[in-house]
Protein backbone atom coordinates (compact mmCIF):
# COMPACT_ATOMS: atom_id res chain seq x y z
CA UNK A 1 0.00 0.00 0.00
CA UNK A 2 1.35 3.48 -1.13
CA UNK A 3 1.17 6.32 1.03
CA UNK A 4 -0.08 9.72 -0.51
CA UNK A 5 2.53 11.96 -2.05
CA UNK A 6 5.11 9.05 -2.13
CA UNK A 7 4.64 6.59 -5.11
CA UNK A 8 8.02 6.20 -7.10
CA UNK A 9 10.20 8.33 -5.26
CA UNK A 10 14.07 7.53 -6.01
CA UNK A 11 16.94 8.32 -3.46
CA UNK A 12 19.93 8.29 -4.59
CA UNK A 13 21.81 5.16 -2.63
CA UNK A 14 25.23 5.76 -1.31
CA UNK A 15 25.86 1.75 -0.20
CA UNK A 16 30.50 2.11 -0.71
CA UNK A 17 30.98 0.89 2.58
CA UNK A 18 28.37 -1.87 2.28
CA UNK A 19 29.57 -5.58 2.99
CA UNK A 20 27.12 -7.55 1.03
CA UNK A 21 26.82 -11.65 1.20
CA UNK A 22 24.94 -13.10 -1.63
CA UNK A 23 23.70 -17.03 -1.69
CA UNK A 24 23.08 -18.78 -5.08
CA UNK A 25 21.38 -21.96 -5.15
CA UNK A 26 22.92 -24.16 -8.13
CA UNK A 27 19.43 -25.89 -8.98
CA UNK A 28 18.14 -24.47 -11.85
CA UNK A 29 21.96 -22.93 -12.29
CA UNK A 30 19.87 -21.23 -15.40
CA UNK A 31 17.82 -19.00 -13.39
CA UNK A 32 19.67 -18.26 -10.51
CA UNK A 33 23.03 -17.38 -12.60
CA UNK A 34 20.47 -14.43 -14.01
CA UNK A 35 19.71 -13.51 -10.97
CA UNK A 36 22.96 -13.10 -9.39
CA UNK A 37 24.28 -11.32 -12.29
CA UNK A 38 21.10 -9.23 -11.81
CA UNK A 39 22.15 -8.87 -7.95
CA UNK A 40 25.37 -7.66 -8.50
CA UNK A 41 24.28 -5.07 -11.32
CA UNK A 42 21.99 -3.50 -8.74
CA UNK A 43 24.51 -3.53 -5.79
CA UNK A 44 27.34 -1.72 -8.58
CA UNK A 45 24.58 0.83 -9.66
CA UNK A 46 24.41 1.16 -5.70
CA UNK A 47 27.93 1.82 -5.04
CA UNK A 48 28.48 -1.16 -3.57
CA UNK A 49 32.48 -2.46 -4.41
CA UNK A 50 32.82 -5.69 -6.14
CA UNK A 51 35.54 -6.20 -3.44
CA UNK A 52 32.45 -6.30 -0.69
CA UNK A 53 30.30 -8.70 -2.37
CA UNK A 54 30.74 -12.66 -1.19
CA UNK A 55 29.17 -14.82 -3.46
CA UNK A 56 28.96 -18.68 -2.04
CA UNK A 57 27.21 -21.38 -3.98
CA UNK A 58 25.14 -24.45 -2.22
CA UNK A 59 23.72 -27.56 -4.03
CA UNK A 60 20.20 -26.42 -3.41
CA UNK A 61 17.37 -23.98 -2.18
CA UNK A 62 17.48 -25.89 1.53
CA UNK A 63 20.93 -25.31 1.71
CA UNK A 64 19.94 -21.79 1.81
Amino acid sequence: MQRKGKANRKLPLQAGALRVGIVVSRFNGDITKGLLVSARKSLSQCGVLEKNIIVVFVPGAVEI
